[in-house]
């Protein structure tokens, strides 16, 4: 497209007009009166162009001879046509400020002759362009125009302001309508067989194939009102399958797509699918605001013109799969007859990203109108502070030496600006870990004169906003009189009365500690460490809470993976237990919360994975070390063994386990599984829990069950 520059001299100002013709469109803008006036009239239309150029006295008006007919891109004027077929067509004109007035009324009712007639039907501002003192010429887009791609591709500076400045009068400088509709789609001819040949761009077949099929795509889909061009990209296999682009430089209404895609299919004999973009308006509160600040609340609303009924909605982070998006936790999606808003209640790490929401054609599931909207949120990390070595000694020589301390943090593309805390702390650039993490390092003074038990430092994480997150260490300092407990294998030398701790080895998530008790034993290993895979489905099943993803969709692969993972002989840890009992409560919840049941198909998984965990190997697995009397987890356990039940939708005819037979817990472990294991493991449990004057509703249903066993 030729883009329109306009300028204001001598302190009037001259603007520039955009016209709409039923087969074109048409630009003009008036400028000041001159003693001799260059005007210009431009056509673009794909590789051809039509220029006229002349001077004139001030106040006359003449136009240019009408333009030679040209191509936008995937258009051949030569294609035979129907008689409501539109094209738009870019003519640039400049005329007199005096002449606006008669100029205006002029193309009220202009009839341009391009190879056909055409006639203007609206007329409205589009650019308006000064002249600065400087030379330079300042332009801005009006309402509902914003700058086309030449500006955004050669002026990034420009793109998301509404006004740009230029050193000399840019050709580039044009605003187009904000209510551009792309369709990007793909049609399949069943019927015909996929050559070689056609795999090879260029070739006669491929020329012939995309020549013929252009000229039926554009017969059809250039009765739309405000079509552009139209292009067939590609073609692949599965019988044929050509994928195409076409460019609508207006809104139209959904039944219009919707009738010519249907006539299409029925000359083509083929199949069609299509996603739209530019009808769906998508709107984010608040709305300037960018990025979001961390734990925040914003929402994104998409509406449509027409009631297409409720859309889907859909989130994807970087080139991960997109997930559904429902009611959860932290999001909340409602609908009238035109609009949709998801609703983020506390906007992390888990919200940045691109939000999509799809209608779908009330004719055809095959046409989706989709908006999208990307989420840039300024993030705050959470950060394990750890120093090296853990417990600095001043019982050598060296009385002065430095400590590392490092802030490690998950990877991420926020730019955070890192501030620390100490009495001599030197800050090292960040290190990135092999495990994906990112290390920020300092370097902290010891200074043994001084006698200190122990050393303060911290680091702090600004982001973007300014918003700050401060994490603190306390460096314990063994001194000559400190009762140490001495170093046991990988286990450091340590101070009494304080923890030691370690990073899990590579495959699990998670931190082991051993205190260091006052006589200067060791105490017990305690781990926190959670096996990779358990870590992830637990991130999974918490998402699927906070809202992210659909239960019904992801019951199968989560009850399938947490099989497999408490199969694993690395799973006997109270962690990991303790991890896999919150993947079944998050289960519950998610599913609980979005009203969406699983199938009884993954039953037997589910089984398997209740089984699993009360291995007799696990016994000691259930409580915490240094708390064997707490039973807190076999509680969470049962109760959500409970809402599994609830939640799992009993129908397939041959499945042995029918809702009306499940009356408790031990209906369902034993049932026809008749796992003896686990109906004593439960009931041995179980009997601990009532000693702890434990009722419930569903403590008594186990009773009553447990006496008809």
């Amino acid at each position: 497209m030729m883009p329109v520059m306009t300028e204001k001299v001598g302190g009037s100002k001259e603007e520039c007009h955009y016209a709409h013709q039923q087969r074109g469109h048409l630009w003009s803008c008036s400028s000041p009166a001159l003693s001799a006036q260059k005007r210009t009239a431009h056509l673009e239309q794909g590789t051809q162009s039509s220029h006229c150029a002349e001077d004139t006295a001030p106040g006359e008006e003449r136009g240019c001879p009408s333009p030679r007919s040209g191509t936008s891109a995937g258009w051949d004027p030569t294609h035979q046509l129907n008689e409501n077929s539109t094209q738009v067509y870019y003519i640039e004109v400049h005329i007199e400020a005096e002449a606006s007035k008669n100029f205006t009324d002029l193309i009220d009712n202009l009839i341009v002759d391009v190879n056909r007639s055409a006639t203007v039907e609206k007329f409205s501002i589009t650019t308006e362009c000064n002249r600065l003192i400087t030379g330079k010429v300042n332009c801005r887009c009006n309402s509902d125009y914003s700058w086309s791609e030449d500006v955004c591709q050669n002026y990034s500076q420009c793109c998301n302001q509404n006004e740009c400045t230029f050193s000399i009068p840019n050709p580039r400088a044009m605003c187009l309508s904000r209510r551009k509709v792309l369709v990007k789609g793909s049609f399949t001819l069943a019927d015909l067989p996929f050559t070689s040949s056609l795999d090879e761009f260029g070739s006669q077949d491929y020329n012939a194939f995309v020549e013929k099929y252009t000229r039926q795509l554009q017969q059809v889909y250039s009765t739309l009102n405000w079509f552009d061009s139209l292009k067939i990209t590609r073609l692949r296999q599965g019988s044929i399958i050509a994928d195409f682009v076409m460019t609508v430089t207006d809104s139209f209404k959904s039944t219009d797509l919707e009738n010519t895609t249907n006539q299409l299919q029925k000359n083509t004999n083929g199949s069609f699918n299509l996603i739209v973009t530019g009808l769906v308006k998508i709107t984010r509160i608040p709305q300037f605001q960018d990025p979001i600040p961390y734990n925040s609340k914003t929402s994104i609303t998409c509406s449509m013109a027409e009631a297409l009924g409720r859309p889907q909605w859909f989130f994807q982070k970087n080139a991960q799969l997109s997930q559904d998006i429902t009611n959860g936790t932290e999001a909340i999606v409602t609908y009238d007859l035109k609009n949709s808003t998801v609703t983020i209640k506390n906007t992390t790490e888990v919200w940045k990203g691109t939000f999509t929401c799809d209608y779908r054609s009330n004719q055809s599931n095959s046409i989706i109108y989709r908006g999208s909207q990307y989420l840039d949120i300024a993030l705050l990390p959470e950060v394990l502070i750890i120093s090296d070595p853990q417990f600095p000694s001043c019982t050598g020589t060296n009385k002065q030496f430095y400590i590392t301390v490092k802030c490690i943090i998950p990877d991420t593309t926020e730019n955070y600006t890192v501030k620390w805390t100490g009495k001599k702390i030197i800050q090292d650039n960040p290190v990135s870990l092999e495990n994906g993490q990112i290390s920020y390092q300092a370097y902290e003074g010891i200074f043994c004169d001084e006698k200190l038990e122990g050393d303060d430092v911290s680091c702090q994480f600004q982001n973007r906003l300014n918003q700050t997150k401060i994490f603190s260490l306390y460096v314990p300092i063994i001194n000559d009189d400190s009762t140490i407990c001495k170093s046991d294998l990988d286990w450091p030398d340590a101070k009494a009365n304080f923890n030691a701790t370690k990073l899990c080895n590579p495959t699990a998530v998670g931190l082991q500690m051993r205190y260091c008790m006052a006589n200067g034993t060791w105490g017990d290993l305690i781990s926190f460490c959670v096996n990779q895979a358990i870590s992830k489905l637990l991130n999974v099943a918490t998402n699927l809470q906070k809202g992210l993803g659909i239960v019904e969709k992801q019951a199968n692969g989560v009850f399938v993976q947490l099989k497999q993972s408490t199969d694993d002989k690395s799973f006997e840890t109270f962690a990991n237990v303790n991890a896999s009992v919150g993947v079944l409560e998050s289960m519950r919840d998610a599913s609980d919360i979005q009203k969406s049941k699983w199938n009884d198909t993954v039953f037997p998984d589910i089984v398997k994975s209740l089984s699993n965990l009360l291995n007799g190997s696990l016994n000691d697995s259930w409580r915490p070390v240094g708390n064997e009397g707490s039973y807190t987890l076999a509680l969470k356990y049962l109760r959500a063994v409970d809402g599994i039940i609830n939640q799992t939708n009993f129908v397939s005819a041959t499945n042995q386990f029918r809702k009306e037979n499940v009356q408790g817990f031990f209906i369902l472990l034993t049932g026809c599984f008749g796992e003896k294991k686990v109906r004593d493991a439960l009931q041995k449990r179980f009997r601990r829990q009532q000693s702890m004057n434990y009722k419930s509703e569903s403590s008594s249903r186990i009773t009553s069950t447990t006496k008809t066993k």
